[in-house]
């Protein structure tokens, strides 16, 4: 597909957040790790690999701990609300 190597280390990282990866890398797979908490939390479903990940995900992202939850409604509600606008 022609992908950027970063795109393509994050693709194969996106399960195990190596926190040896390349600094283009490691971004990227934060993000999905985030996108994929996300997705678990709104389908009120356990995400098995988020308490490896979250402590080295906050970090990438500069996300704490006590802001995590309110980012996420925040991000759940826009959403949300974007879904029920389209339909």
């Amino acid at each position: 597909w022609n992908l950027p190597d970063f795109i393509c280390e994050a693709i194969r990282y996106h399960h195990e957040y190596d926190p040896d990866i390349p600094y283009t890398t490691k971004s990227m797979v934060a993000i999905l790790q985030l996108s994929t908490q996300i997705y678990f939390r709104d389908r009120r479903i356990n995400n098995p690999e988020w308490p490896l990940a979250e402590p080295e995900v906050l970090e990438e992202l500069g996300i704490s701990q006590e802001g995590l939850p309110e980012l996420i409604d925040i991000l759940l509600d826009q959403y949300h609300g974007q879904v029920e606008r389209a339909a």
